[in-house]
């Protein structure tokens, strides 16, 4: 019994130091426990971990359409790609969440930034979010949080999917204008990101 106690520590030793080295998620997330999240959220995750960049922009699309005030919904589509430019309001590391099934080491966890119309914006209410994942962060060191949040008040340019985030419609001033946690302007966002460019 002691045997197979030690190797069982082993073994979950040696994932742990592997999951600290490689990101090795599928593209349906995970919740802490290793089980599948449910459907919902699968639907959900498979869309933040797409792995492809659009190969078509909806010229259309820009960021004064996407942070025009409200109901958004169905404004756009999730399977559209979309170019922005805009200034950096904010950047921050994500939480623990299934699409990354809860690893925590930066290289493993999405990169949240906050994007404004102006360098001279000062309420959250008036950003939208888009998302660096993994998937793209493995091949661009320079995605890194602390390297975009020197960033804060730079003009950049954003490409990427678009993405209707229904964890936090109640969190957004168009699909919930009279929320008591209202952190920004719309639930859609671009994520994940596939390229990034500071403007000179």
């Amino acid at each position: 019994m002691k045997r197979v106690i030690s190797f069982s520590i082993s073994i979950l030793i040696f994932i742990t130091l592997f999951e600290q080295t490689t990101f090795h998620c599928p593209v349906t997330g995970l919740k802490e426990d290793g089980s599948l999240p449910s459907p919902d959220i699968v639907a959900l995750d498979k869309l933040k971990n797409r792995k492809n960049s659009p190969s078509t922009i909806n010229e259309t699309i820009t960021l004064s359409k996407i942070l025009t005030s409200g109901n958004d919904r169905n404004r756009f589509q999730n399977n559209q790609g979309a170019k922005i430019t805009g200034y950096i309001f904010f950047a921050k590391k994500g939480g623990s969440e299934d699409c990354n099934c809860h690893y925590g080491k930066e290289e493993f966890i999405d990169t949240h930034i906050e994007i404004a119309l102006s360098s001279g914006e000062t309420s959250k209410k008036k950003v939208m979010v888009v998302e660096m994942t993994p998937r793209f962060k493995a091949t661009h060191s320079e995605w890194r949080t602390n390297k975009i949040l020197a960033l804060k008040g730079k003009k950049v340019t954003i490409t990427g999917w678009m993405f209707f985030d229904e964890k936090h419609w109640q969190n957004s001033k168009n699909t919930n204008p009279n929320g008591t946690n209202l952190y920004r302007a719309t639930a859609w966002e671009i994520h994940p990101v596939t390229a990034f460019e500071v403007e000179q």
